[in-house]
């Protein structure tokens, strides 16, 4: 779920997710980090959950990114994956 796919700019993304375009750029860029509270608020903003946001960020990635986590996290993420730890 990108937000070029779903047709939206990064100007109406900024928007409502009330933060900036250049946050919005910066972040896609992988030149920014985000704060859970943003991530939230993106996540909001492209009408879905933010575990399901975190989902569709992560399929394809899940090994790299799991090995990179403690346990209890990595299970939690695994959880709403619907994924096998």
């Amino acid at each position: 779920m990108s937000r070029k796919g779903l047709g939206i700019t990064q100007t109406d993304l900024a928007k409502r997710a009330k933060t900036t375009r250049a946050t919005i750029s910066n972040i896609e860029r992988g030149g920014q980090a985000l704060s859970l509270d943003l991530f939230v608020r993106i996540a909001g903003a492209l009408n879905v959950q933010a575990p399901d946001f975190l989902a569709s960020i992560l399929k394809g990635h899940e090994k790299d990114f799991l090995n990179e986590v403690p346990d209890d996290v990595r299970h939690y993420i695994v959880s709403i994956m619907d994924k096998e730890v």
